[in-house]
């Protein structure tokens, strides 16, 4: 009767660790099984009991499962060791099949005979060596079992691997796995005993493969990023050589790693780094767990400390030491939650006050977006500029708006009361004494008045530009041209456009255009405006402006007539401005002034 096969199963998940249990009393006959969780309990078995083999988990507590397979060679050489793991990763199998003692099982759907014949043929392995007398074993037998360890390396390895052997000096092809066939789009029985590099290696290489080809010739173990011609075009590969130390026809093993998508993000993430230390603004990115995973040295400025203070501190600290208040804290959690739970919304736009580790205020704005996330949820990234001066300026502006339209006002109420006076005494007079004299003082009346009303409106037109809308101009310019003294002046239109502006200063810009031509073109003077190509024309047929003067025609007080106040036209320059827009002044093809407006975004057309 046999002797039931006596297990060691290490494994730090408990579910896991059953599942394993059961599928060995599946595999195999009735085998003796005791289970641990961690490695440390697993050493302190094997120093008390005897085990065939010992099946692990990659995840055994303190330990990786690679480096208790390597504490377990050490205390005792012998034992099997098979590591059973869900693990996909040619890093970790290349370490397995550094011994000759030890195998590697995928944890998948389908794994009991892989797993039952790793453990059987290590066992046998074992069994025979040690019936040996002086544990001598005869060539013929290591080279079977070599070639059998390696036939498991094959049947399970996850990546593109073949064997070699030499030719001439080349190395050429004597199998390939499964994953090699698919990876690179070629079957075995169309490349066994053809040259590697013939096949598979760019020629611009071929150099390179043939320095390879030396060192695995010479019996050295090859690890390094290579180039090589896959189904999907050329690819980077991770090339590690595995010798086989008996004689045959396999040399070797040659597994090539795809790391063509790794090194693509390494070289993302090094021009993100570049980018992210040298913008002149801040980068703060915080993982899944709200701690500060990285900050650029201009972020870390603008708050007064150094990066390596803040990276790995909770986000929250930032609200404990001071520099953000609660409500920051909160509006922080608020809009990630909103980027989570809204996929329309890929970006955060705030401003908020923050104080530094100095104590000075500072106002911010901060642009905030989810971090790329294979899961649910994998951080977010806050970019941010110090806008202090700029909301400073703001104020600064408004205080002076706010002191403009207050002047304004007393302009406005200082000399028009006394001009109401003047001008009521004066209809008493008219209505009794018809005289030229009389005429004249209604007539300087009249040009104050008009004095007084341009210059609060040029003195209105310094302000910013703070609220916007769609203006059909078609509709605008009839608007426009009702408020001006028409006679046998004529308005002609062509094309219409929608513009984004402030529909009264608009408005104010149009009528002094229009009031221009009339006053200076006579009654009769015809008007067109085209509107084509992102830019509004106004032209006239009018005496025009003598090229002399166009220079300074919207400067305050400048007029080519003998009653202008000289600020039409520098009213209308200042509302171009406001709205960041171009004007430039010209001779019309009938001999007038011409006006084009420039530097809007056209919306419509007609």
């Amino acid at each position: 009767m046999e002797t039931a096969i006596r297990l060691l199963v290490v494994d730090a998940t408990k579910g896991r660790r059953n599942e394993t249990e059961r599928l060995l009393e599946q595999a195999l006959d009735s085998p003796s099984i005791t289970s641990v969780p961690d490695a440390s309990s697993g050493l302190a078995e094997l120093d008390t009991r005897r085990f065939d083999c010992i099946v692990s988990a990659y995840d055994v507590g303190e330990k990786t499962g690679v480096s208790f397979m390597e504490a377990v060679t050490e205390r005792a050489e012998s034992v099997p060791f098979v590591l059973f793991t869900e693990s996909d990763s040619a890093d970790i199998a290349t370490e397995v099949y550094t011994t000759d003692r030890a195998a590697y099982v995928l944890n998948v759907t389908g794994a009991k005979e892989p797993l039952r014949d790793s453990i059987q043929r290590l066992v046998k392995a074992r069994q025979e060596e040690s019936t040996r007398d002086g544990n001598q074993i005869s060539q013929g037998q290591e080279l079977a079992r070599e070639r059998e360890r390696f036939s498991d390396l094959f049947s399970n390895f996850p990546e593109p691997t073949i064997a070699y052997g030499f030719e001439d000096g080349n190395t050429v092809f004597k199998s390939v796995n499964d994953a090699f066939e698919d990876v690179f789009g070629i079957e075995e029985q169309e490349i066994r005993d053809c040259s590697v590099n013939n096949l598979i290696v760019p020629d611009n290489i071929q150099a390179e493969s043939n320095e390879i080809d030396n060192q695995i010739d010479s019996g050295k173990m090859v690890d390094r990023v290579v180039r090589r011609l896959a189904a999907n075009g050329t690819s980077i590969f991770n090339l590690r050589s595995i010798p086989v130390r008996t004689p045959g026809e396999i040399e070797g093993f040659a597994v090539y790693s795809d790391i063509t998508e790794r090194k693509r993000r390494e070289g993302e993430l090094e021009q993100y780094e570049t980018i992210v230390q040298t913008i002149p603004m801040g980068v703060l990115t915080v993982d899944e767990d709200w701690r500060i995973s990285d900050i650029n040295e201009p972020g870390a400025s603008i708050v007064g400390y150094t990066a390596a203070e803040l990276v790995g501190q909770p986000f929250i600290n930032l609200q404990a030491d001071g520099i953000i208040s609660e409500d920051v804290f909160e509006l922080s959690r608020e809009i990630v939650e909103e980027l989570r739970s809204n996929s329309d919304v890929r970006k955060k736009v705030i401003e908020v006050s923050i104080e530094t580790r100095s104590g000075i205020s500072r106002e911010l704005e901060v642009h905030a977006s989810l971090l790329p996330a294979s899961s649910d949820f994998s951080g977010v990234v806050l970019v941010f500029h110090d806008i202090t001066e700029r909301k400073e300026n703001e104020q600064e502006l408004k205080r002076q708006n706010e002191r403009l339209e207050e002047f304004a006002s007393i302009v406005s109420h200082d000399l028009r009361n006394p001009l109401n006076v003047a001008m009521g005494h004066l209809e008493i007079v008219q209505s009794n004494h018809n005289s030229e004299s009389v005429d004249q003082i209604s007539d300087a009346l009249n040009r104050m008045e008009t004095l007084i009303r341009e210059t609060l409106q040029l003195a209105k037109q310094g302000q910013m530009v703070t609220e916007t809308q769609e203006i059909q101009l078609s509709s605008c310019l009839s608007d426009c041209w009702g408020m001006v003294d028409q006679s046998d002046a004529t308005l002609k239109r062509t094309g219409d456009m929608t513009i984004e502006g402030d529909r009264s200063r608009v408005r104010q810009l149009f009528e002094n255009l229009f009031r221009n031509a009339t006053e200076h073109g006579g009654s009769d003077v015809t008007v067109r405006v085209q509107c084509e190509d992102e830019t509004i024309v106004v032209a006239d047929d009018g005496p025009g402006i003598p090229p002399d003067k166009r220079d300074g025609i919207f400067e305050t007080g400048q007029t080519t007539s003998e009653d202008g106040a000289g600020f039409g036209l520098a009213i209308v320059k200042e509302i171009v401005e406001a709205h960041d827009w171009e004007i430039t002044v010209s001779e019309s093809v009938d001999g007038g002034a011409r006006f084009e407006i420039r530097g809007f975004d056209k919306q419509t057309t007609a």
